[in-house]
């Protein structure tokens, strides 16, 4: 099996795509690499991730999100996590645009209000953010709190959302 990956320009630098048969498999925050997509992922031995021919519509679709903040269609992208992780998953998607969440409102909306802390690695673990938009994410404090991304990219991606958390 070969993921295909390509570089797109986004805030803060440059973001990596890696797509799977012509879906969005990984968005990579600036900094990231293969590497990252590698351990994420938990790819298989003889996975391969070569740099070119990333359809130009995949493309186009995630650099608008990136950078002008337009909604990616779940149909573009593959989630390739366990049952649970696929349930909070679903549960970020359905927090909308300008709100947040914490992770213990997270844990109960999935009706597992005990289950803050394997919720929070779900959503740390997310293959695809911004697609599904982790960073609405907050913790009970209402700060920014960590992300994958940085705390900075993460205030600047609620900020043009219209959410200003607590620094």
């Amino acid at each position: 099996m070969t993921l295909r990956s390509t570089e797109i320009s986004g805030p803060n630098g440059q973001w990596l795509l890696v797509v799977d048969d012509n879906k969005v498999a990984y968005i990579g925050f600036p900094g990231e690499d293969v590497q990252d997509v590698n351990k994420l992922l938990r790819l298989p031995v003889g996975v391969t991730i070569d740099d070119h021919d990333v359809p130009r519509k995949l493309v186009t679709a995630v650099t608008a999100m990136v950078v002008d903040d337009v909604a990616l269609s779940p149909d573009n992208f593959v989630e390739n996590g366990t049952p649970f992780q696929q349930r909070v998953w679903q549960a970020l998607r359905q927090i909308p645009r300008g709100q947040t969440r914490t992770y213990s409102e997270l844990a109960a909306a999935i009706g597992q209000p005990t289950a803050v802390r394997a919720v929070a690695h779900a959503v740390a673990t997310n293959p695809v953010p911004l697609a599904v938009p982790c960073h609405r994410v907050l913790p009970k404090s209402g700060s920014v709190g960590q992300y994958r991304g940085g705390s900075k990219l993460k205030a600047f991606l609620l900020s043009r959302e219209g959410v200003n958390p607590v620094k």
